[in-house]
């Protein structure tokens, strides 16, 4: 038996950014033009040394010490937002904070959200009523 070898046609790749897919609701989320968004790109130069220090760059959000010095996000009129990370809601008490619960090099996205109406539906349904923060680690994505 002869092996016949046949001439294929130039294949041409095209790719979106190096983004992974875990990333492209964030994308198309941020095109939308709803909500704050940041990756790390825009904060390595800061060298944040906890997860709450990203969020004292967005908007309507303040970071406070709560009563017991845990770090707590708020929203306007002092509502604690809502924290999802990789799509999945993390429930926080007055005895966690946002530092306790993922470090901020793991981090490789945020999303802030401070108001009910510019929440996107996927996380709409499952916050506390003011706004959310929408945090993407960095397991599973292009660097």
């Amino acid at each position: 038996l002869q092996r016949a070898g046949v001439d294929l046609g130039t294949v041409a790749v095209r790719a979106q950014g190096s983004r992974s897919a875990k990333l492209r609701g964030f994308e198309e989320r941020k095109a939308a033009g709803f909500g704050q968004f940041r990756s790390e790109e825009q904060w390595k130069d800061r060298a944040p040394s906890r997860t709450a220090d990203l969020l004292t760059d967005f908007n309507g959000v303040v970071v406070l010490a709560n009563s017991i010095g845990k770090r707590v996000a708020y929203g306007r009129g002092r509502c604690q937002l809502s924290l999802f990370i990789d799509n999945a809601r993390v429930p926080i008490d007055d005895r966690t904070s946002i530092d306790d619960v993922i470090s901020v090099i793991d981090v490789a996205a945020v999303e802030v959200y401070t108001s009910i109406s510019s929440i996107p539906v996927e996380f709409a349904n499952r916050i506390n009523g003011c706004g959310a923060i929408v945090l993407w680690t960095k397991t599973g994505v292009d660097r």
